[in-house]
């Protein structure tokens, strides 16, 4: 028994791609391999160096966003911010998306924005909406106007 511990533990002491994803799941973080293309030996100095940073509450960067429109939905998904600006105070006018700068996910910040997401279906209003963005996924809630 002895041997096979001391073998687990230099295989492990010699494998980084094991230790990144060990410490993934103790940070309980996923893999974003498909949003970093960074060395796994740069993903797991980040993940150490972003664990010991919440541990620690010590934030190297903070960002500040200021919603000057009156919105009826918001999310916040991964490094993905969705906001549903209002046409009258329930409806959803358009929807504006940015992902946040990220080192983790190894993103920069962009912005996009859906213009009256219901003009596909003129007979329905949005009423709210959710994402996923590791499966590319808005979902829009709508309510019937023919009821």
């Amino acid at each position: 028994m002895l041997q096979v511990c001391k073998i687990f533990r230099d295989l492990i002491s010699t494998s980084v791609e094991l230790q990144y994803h060990i410490e993934l799941g103790i940070a309980g973080y996923q893999d974003g391999s498909f949003l970093c293309h960074a060395p796994i030996s740069d993903r797991l100095a980040l993940l150490r160096r972003t664990t010991k940073n919440w541990l620690e509450m010590n934030f190297q960067k903070r960002e500040t966003r200021t919603i000057e429109t009156l919105f009826t939905a918001c999310t916040l998904q991964s490094s993905v911010l969705m906001i549903g600006t209002a046409l009258d105070g329930s409806l959803v006018e358009a929807i504006s998306g940015q992902v946040l700068t990220s080192e983790l996910a190894g993103t920069t910040s962009f912005r996009w924005e859906i213009k009256h997401p219901s003009t596909t279906h003129p007979s329905t209003t949005v009423r709210d909406f959710a994402i996923d963005p590791y499966q590319d996924l808005l979902v829009l809630m709508e309510e019937s106007m023919n009821e």
